[in-house]
């Protein structure tokens, strides 16, 4: 238990540093390798823990992308560096 903490608040310290604004893809993709990099480096965290975590937690963001898409409204739009179409009943959404 100790281990995801020790993950989560260094999840948690990375949200802090990036929550005045909204990264764009590429940033995120970067600042997100840099992160595992580090957690890797520091020789303090097993990989193939991380590795498990990691897999949790993107199981629990699909969930989570899951039921918020299908909140949204039927129409197209632009937002928050999201872009999404509409098509025949399911949605088509795209960072840019």
């Amino acid at each position: 238990m100790g281990k995801s903490k020790d993950l989560f608040m260094m999840m948690r310290e990375q949200e802090v540093a990036t929550i005045k604004f909204l990264p764009s893809k590429k940033e995120l993709q970067k600042s997100s390798k840099e992160f595992a990099n580090k957690m890797m480096n520091t020789g303090e965290h097993n990989v193939q823990e991380l590795y498990s975590q990691a897999l949790r937690l993107k199981e629990a963001l699909t969930v989570i992308e899951t039921e918020l898409k299908s909140k949204l409204p039927q129409e197209n739009f632009e937002a928050f560096g999201l872009k999404g179409t509409y098509r025949s009943g399911r949605g088509f959404f795209e960072l840019w």
